[in-house]
């Protein structure tokens, strides 16, 4: 993958043009490279449909079909008018909706398990989730951890909460107020969602995402869950 978007910016003159302003001294391939080394989601911006896409997607599913979002972005000018659209919505480009996300599972037939959200993340994040998982289960043996494409999600009767990963962070959402969960996280980040990423996950409850990206403090993120897991009984 890195060398099919290395070729694709290095002979578009215009492209490799604004690259090498951002870049300076940086060397165009190695800044590629790290690019997408360093996170599990690329966003790949084009100004009009590109047919060879989907092929290379698609051919590439482990790489491109999996790591590569997609934004068309398209600007129109009338005098001093202009207007600018993208499809899909920003906010929503990293995964399209719960329940869409499962149907594209069934459809895709893509054979979603643990090991697809813990290959290429480190080794931490790794160790960060199974401990999380293992003190979730620790509280009720009955929960279930349920690998989607896009998350992995705890089920609790219903989903209750949401697990997605990067390369060196682990994301935990959870539906509580973003006050509430402040309360209780000192040393990790909290997220705050917006409204586009409130509606993904439900409206009928306020979302958050406890950002964690070390085993030093987990007994922080434990207690949100144990929060969560005793609200959903109520």
């Amino acid at each position: 993958m890195i060398e099919k978007i290395y070729s694709i910016v290095n002979s578009d003159e215009s492209l490799r043009a604004e690259f090498d302003a951002h870049l300076g001294s940086r060397e165009l391939y190695k800044f590629i490279k790290d690019t997408i080394e360093n996170s599990q989601n690329v966003l790949l911006v084009i100004d009009g449909e590109k047919k060879e896409l989907p092929e290379i997607m698609d051919t590439y599913s482990d790489t491109w079909g999996k790591l590569v979002k997609l934004m068309t972005l398209k600007k129109f000018v009338n005098g001093s008018e202009m207007i600018l659209s993208c499809h899909p919505e920003f906010e929503r480009i990293d995964i399209p909706t719960v329940e869409e996300a499962d149907v594209e599972n069934q459809e895709d037939n893509v054979a979603i398990s643990e090991e697809y959200h813990l290959e290429g993340v480190s080794e931490v994040v790794k160790t960060i989730y199974r401990k999380l998982k293992e003190e979730a289960i620790k509280m009720d043996a009955s929960l279930r951890f349920n690998p989607q494409k896009y998350y992995i999600s705890i089920i609790d009767r219903r989903n209750v909460a949401y697990f997605t990963f990067r390369k060196k962070k682990l994301h935990l959402t959870v539906p509580l107020h973003e006050e509430r969960v402040l309360t209780l996280i000192k040393k990790n980040t909290v997220k705050h969602l917006s409204d586009g990423v409130q509606r993904f996950w439900g409206n009928s409850r306020p979302w958050c995402s406890v950002v964690i990206s070390s085993t030093d403090a987990l007994s922080e993120v434990v207690d949100v869950l144990k929060v969560v897991l005793a609200e959903n009984r109520l």
